[in-house]
């Protein structure tokens, strides 16, 4: 028989859709939410990553085999738009995280 005091401690450990209460650990790196994982944030970085790299070779081909200056620059915006929406999406998705101020990140 359980005591009721185990039952009990139990319970508060346990949301109430019967997942642990407590932040993913080791390699569960999914988070509370619908159907998000960092796995998913990673693999659409991934593909933005793959469709950016061939772009750059479709400009490059172009422009003779050299970039020029107008594309470079435009590549390389783009591709700090990327970082930092991905680098913004992980700090969203982090379930411990806060900002400096005790807010939570948007």
């Amino acid at each position: 028989m359980i005591s009721p005091v185990i039952a009990l401690a139990a319970a508060f450990l346990m949301s109430p859709d019967g997942s642990s209460a407590f932040p993913p650990t080791g390699d569960d790196t999914s988070v509370a939410g619908p159907a998000f994982s960092i796995a998913t944030l990673t693999h659409d970085y991934e593909a933005k990553s793959k469709a950016l790299q061939s772009e750059m070779g479709t400009l490059k081909q172009s422009d003779g085999g050299h970039l020029t200056a107008e594309h470079q620059a435009y590549l390389q915006q783009k591709l700090i738009r990327l970082l930092d929406e991905y680098h913004n999406a992980l700090q969203r998705s982090d379930p411990m995280a806060v900002n400096a101020d005790g807010s939570l990140p948007r």
